[in-house]
């Protein structure tokens, strides 16, 4: 489940890039890897690619040969350029996820990239979050590999008025919305940036004051009638 986005990402880099470049690239059992993430078959090149169906190997082995075929494709796309794998809000992952991105890391001859983890702090309790940090501070860690571990507080005042003056470019009229923006969000990115998206619309001109109430409110009205029947269903 963790590196579905990142998969998804993966599939759209290889549709972009030439025929030959992506042959190049693909592992030799490219038909594990598209069982365990069909998306890969968007790309023109690995549909055509040889070996694709894997229907007589045994499920425990298909998954291990499709770890090792997702270890091989990194390998080589970090042969040719520099790489870096993001995964946001760890903590919505599985245990397998953890075992794949373990694998990524094994020695001998581990792919060459920097992977960037995120997870909330209250979750780092979290089963998968446990196993990820186990896993990488055990004494046998691969060499070569180097764990840096950054702790993300709130943004302060001033360094969120800021990035809201930023984010708000020509639309901050006499730097006070930024400073409203700020305070409003509570020092989160997340919520500076939906405020500032807010603030630059025709309707955050008739709310006063800026409000994240306003912005939830005017959202849910932009959706059609069975989408906000769904979204207060669920709430």
């Amino acid at each position: 489940k963790a590196l579905d986005g990142l998969v998804d990402a993966l599939s759209r880099l290889l549709s972009r890039l030439p025929c030959g470049a992506v042959a190049e690239l693909l592992p030799r059992n490219i038909g594990a890897l598209t069982w365990l993430f069909p998306v890969l078959q968007q790309a023109e090149a690995v549909r055509a690619a040889p070996g694709l169906s894997t229907d007589r190997q045994d499920p425990i082995e298909r998954k291990r040969a499709a770890f090792a075929a997702l270890r091989e494709l990194l390998q080589r796309l970090a042969d040719r350029h520099p790489l870096a794998l993001f995964i946001d809000d760890l903590q919505w992952g599985d245990l397998d996820s953890v075992a794949l991105l373990l694998e990524l890391l094994r020695a001998p001859a581990a792919p060459g990239l920097l992977l960037v983890v995120a997870y909330r702090t209250e979750e780092q309790a979290d089963a998968v979050v446990a196993a990820l940090r186990d896993g990488l501070a055990q004494a046998a860690r691969p060499p070569g590999v180097e764990v840096c571990e950054l702790r993300l507080a709130e943004l302060s005042t001033a360094a969120a008025a800021g990035l809201g003056r930023r984010l708000l470019g020509a639309h901050a009229a006499g730097g006070t919305l930024a400073e409203s923006i700020a305070e409003e969000a509570g020092g989160s990115p997340f919520f500076i940036e939906e405020l500032v998206r807010f603030s630059c619309t025709e309707g955050a001109e008739r709310e006063r004051p800026l409000a994240l109430d306003a912005v939830i409110r005017a959202r849910r009205d932009t959706l059609p009638t069975d989408a906000r029947r769904l979204l207060e269903l669920v709430c």
